[in-house]
């Protein structure tokens, strides 16, 4: 069952790609749960109140289109992902820019892991200090979700190629603050070895129940 909306902050779901490393179709919709792996990181966003969900797709993914449905769900296609990952962002942000939001939360879709607690720490530690940018920082390394206020959206357009656009987006001078989080990073299933893995954590159970802490700053 998903939240009553977060009036002012978006989710924007990266799902654009051509899953090269998992042989047989899209990974995004490879069984998770009861589910698919999409449809568990849509679910998150929609406990977590998001409200709209933006996801960036692959146009001729026909694959992927019957998994995008929902009141909530607004569908961005975006052909030129082959750009680079630094072209999604900037054409999800821009598929958002019609709406009232005041932030946006970016989500990658190969992250089945990702929960609602987690979203929901990251956008309350922006409420309490503001700031362009709040990012989740697990035992291992920083990862998603990460919050982009809209005043710093402009930035996006502005990044070129693979590398991390939060690196980049740091490197313009553009301040960070982080919320602890006590668990490992979710597991990217970009093959069918990272999955297998994410479902092996998957299977421990509570062990790897997030527990979140204060953000700390740059």
């Amino acid at each position: 069952m998903s939240e009553p909306a977060v009036p002012d902050v978006a989710g924007l779901v990266l799902a654009a790609g051509a899953s090269s490393r998992m042989p047989g179709g899209s990974k995004l919709v490879r069984r998770w749960r009861d589910g698919t792996v999409i449809g568990s990181v849509l679910e998150a966003a929609l406990r977590a109140g998001l409200a709209p969900i933006g996801v960036v797709f692959d146009p001729e993914d026909g694959e992927l289109l019957p998994h995008l449905g929902g009141s909530r769900i607004l569908r961005i296609p975006h052909p030129e992902w082959r750009r680079g990952r630094a072209s999604t962002l900037a054409a999800g942000l821009k598929g958002l820019a019609a709406t009232d939001a005041a932030a946006a939360v970016v989500l990658l879709g190969d992250e089945p892991e990702i929960e609602a607690p987690v979203i929901r720490a990251v956008i309350d530690e922006w409420r309490r200090h503001g700031g362009g940018m709040v990012r989740a920082r697990y035992r291992d390394r920083p990862g998603h979700p990460v919050l982009l206020a809209r005043e710093v959206w402009s930035r996006a357009d502005r990044l070129q190629g693979e590398s991390s656009v939060w690196i980049r987006l740091e490197e313009t001078g553009l301040p960070v603050a982080h919320v602890e989080v006590d668990r490992l990073a979710p597991i990217d299933v970009d093959d069918p070895a990272s999955l297998a893995a994410a479902r092996a954590r998957l299977s421990a159970g509570p062990a790897q129940t997030p527990s979140t802490g204060p953000g700390t700053g740059p």
